[in-house]
């Protein structure tokens, strides 16, 4: 099946002055924009949109730069449930942070976002065309690949830079610009999109969530893929230095992250998670996020028996019973 280049069918615009609000912005903003890619694509099968609504939010912020700071957090965040119901929405965010709130989140985004203003708009125009190229290249890798989702191109109120979610039963594929602006210093984001289209790929192929190996798996091996499919990327590239120097700095406690990894192994504490996952300090001090970098290695390794097709396929009890010895084999071979 072919591609079907998609074209732009509605710009969101605006003719009221900022100091005059009305709701020809809200009611506009009820239609996001598809984004137009570079060119087809040759047999990836598309079943769902790629929309772009990140400079939806520029335009609202541009726009409101007059009203009152209560006023705009309230018009910006009408706005933007307009735009993207299930994402903006006090009912998410809440989830989240009870104390929290759509329009104070959107407070503090648009308070900040000056200092961001110029990397997201230059991210947002060439994010298309790379995420094209991205596509492309990661379909000759895996020629069974199928885009089953919306892929929201968007301001994530500064969530993450890529991600796939779940909301009220549907699955999306999500970019958030804004975090790509802060956290992407480089030019090439082809390691970053191959290693969120391959989550997308590798879901239907493994089913395994709660157990922390689980994690240090999918996440492992989709940063392996981007070094494959990316053979002369660095750690930058491969977000493996966030925060700096991530990655050296568990390589050089490597046998003592190794049997943190062998003790949590079935691990279904949330606080184990963020620890290796996000920016949750833990009781052993190693780097925080380091699941991604020390599940790197551990399909690294794996590689040099398996290619990255059999590793991306293989089902939950084979990959549970390789990492418990390549966990043990990394240890013994560590310092």
């Amino acid at each position: 099946m072919k591609l079907i280049s998609i074209l732009i069918v509605f710009l969101l615009t605006h003719s009221a002055s900022a100091s005059q609000p009305t709701n020809k912005l809200i009611s506009g903003a009820s239609k996001p924009k598809l984004s137009k890619l570079s060119a087809p694509l040759n047999n990836v099968k598309l079943q769902g949109s790629i929309i772009n609504i990140a400079d939806d939010f520029v335009l609202l912020y541009e726009s409101t730069k007059e009203f009152p700071e209560k006023q705009r957090e309230a018009y910006v965040a009408e706005a933007l449930s307009k735009i993207f119901p299930d994402y903006y929405s006090d009912q998410r965010i809440k989830k989240i942070n009870p104390k929290d709130s759509l329009s104070s989140r959107v407070g503090s985004v648009v308070k900040n976002f000056k200092s961001i203003e110029t990397n997201y708009k230059q991210k947002e125009k060439a994010l298309s065309k790379g995420l094209n190229q991205s596509l492309t290249s990661f379909y000759k890798t895996f020629p069974d690949f199928e885009i089953d989702r919306p892929i929201y191109i968007m301001h994530s109120l500064g969530e993450f830079n890529g991600a796939t979610r779940k909301y009220a039963g549907k699955y999306y594929l999500l970019f958030g610009v804004d975090l790509m602006a802060k956290l992407h210093k480089w030019e090439d984001d082809n390691p970053f999109f191959h290693h969120e289209l391959f989550h997308v790929y590798h879901e239907k192929k493994f089913d395994c969530e709660k157990p922390l190996w689980c994690g240090v798996w999918t996440e492992g091996l989709a940063t392996y893929v981007s070094e494959v499919l990316n053979p002369s990327t660095n750690f930058d590239n491969m977000m493996l230095n966030f925060p700096e120097n991530m990655a050296n700095d568990t390589q050089q406690q490597l046998k003592a992250a190794l049997s943190d990894v062998k003790l949590k192994f079935n691990s279904t504490e949330s606080k184990d998670y963020s620890a290796y996952f996000n920016f949750r300090k833990d009781e052993t001090g190693l780097p925080v996020r380091r699941g991604y970098y020390l599940g790197y290695l551990l399909a690294k390794s794996l590689g040099k028996q398996f290619d990255v097709n059999t590793l991306a396929t293989m089902k939950e009890n084979q990959v549970k019973a390789l990492l418990e010895k390549e966990i043990d084999k990394l240890i013994t071979e560590s310092r």
